[in-house]
């Protein structure tokens, strides 16, 4: 098996694959290789070989733990990653408690046949355990027969009015690959 990383842009259609990284058990160990571990090899050897490159790593929500997002700020690297609900009850006690005080931004734009609603929180807590702090982007989009799909994701990027919409392209662009 590999980990594998690739340049995407919402805007073009080719994907450009970088290096692989195998995931694979080395003789002698008793616990096996696995796709974080990879990813953390992969961070290591991509930010040595490129060490000032401006980089948004997007990635499912496997990542969206404290260990990880802490290795890729450490790197200096910027992230957008999938959050569910299932596996962060903590932050999203806490968005549910902001949505009641309104005190969360939310906003609806209409484009492409399509209705995209948006809602944000920016600097919010990953988990109860660490003091990491996310900025929090729930995206549904909804057609004109109201087939609704909706999405979440973490970020180290604030989230405005102004950059939403294009963080979400951003984020769904890895799902070019």
């Amino acid at each position: 098996m590999m980990y594998g990383a690739c340049i995407v842009h919402p805007d073009k259609k080719e994907v450009i694959p970088l290096m692989f990284e195998p995931i694979t058990n080395e003789d002698g160990k008793t616990k096996n290789d696995c796709e974080l571990n990879a990813s953390k090899r992969f961070i290591e050897d991509f930010r040595r070989e490129h060490p000032h490159l401006k980089t948004i790593f997007v990635e499912d929500s496997l990542f969206s733990n404290a260990p990880h997002i802490e290795l890729l700020k450490e790197k200096n690297l910027s992230f957008i990653i999938g959050a569910k609900e299932k596996n962060h009850k903590h932050l999203y006690n806490q968005l549910d408690k902001l949505q009641e005080l309104k005190k969360t931004e939310q906003f609806c734009i209409e484009k492409d046949r399509f209705s995209h609603y948006f809602s944000f929180t920016n600097q919010i807590s990953l988990n109860e355990t660490s003091e990491l702090k996310v900025n929090v982007l729930e995206y549904k989009q909804v057609d004109k027969k109201e087939h609704m799909i909706a999405f979440s994701w973490v970020t180290d990027i604030e989230i405005t009015k102004e950059n939403a919409y294009e963080l979400m392209r951003i984020a769904r662009a890895r799902w070019k690959i």
